[in-house]
């Protein structure tokens, strides 16, 4: 089995999917999570952090980079990713870009509980409420 090293924050955010799946299916993995001075340090690293973003999944010390790409691929590993089912995978597909666009609907507020002012939450949150 290959070996696996997630990178990402100390907060959940994009990579707690990640994690979620890999537990679920049983898939030892280094889960390295970054603080802001460490994350300063790794992120010119372009063989660690090849975009510049995490989180980051290296794969026997090779990365793959984009949330959304390496939670379809340990899905895939994981074995709940519909297999040979198109439809069932649609499907599972469908769950996942509906949470992802819940997510990245409702990010913007939840970060701004980390600190903003009143008015700028409700900047933040005054959209979401059209949703």
């Amino acid at each position: 089995m290959p070996e696996y090293e997630l990178i990402y924050f100390t907060a959940a955010g994009r990579a707690e999917p990640i994690r979620l799946i890999l537990h679920y299916g049983g898939i030892p993995f280094k889960d390295t999570r970054l603080d802001s001075t460490e994350w300063q340090n790794w992120k010119a690293d372009s063989k660690k952090i090849p975009f510049g973003m995490i989180p980051v999944l290296h794969i026997d010390g090779k990365p793959l980079c984009e949330s959304h790409t390496i939670t379809r691929y340990v899905a895939k590993i994981a074995g709940i990713d519909g297999g040979p089912d198109p439809i069932e995978a649609a499907h599972i597909d469908q769950v996942y870009e509906m949470c992802r666009a819940f997510y990245d609907a409702t990010v913007k507020y939840f970060l701004s509980c980390l600190g903003f002012t009143q008015d700028e939450k409700e900047k933040v949150l005054t959209p979401l409420k059209k949703l």
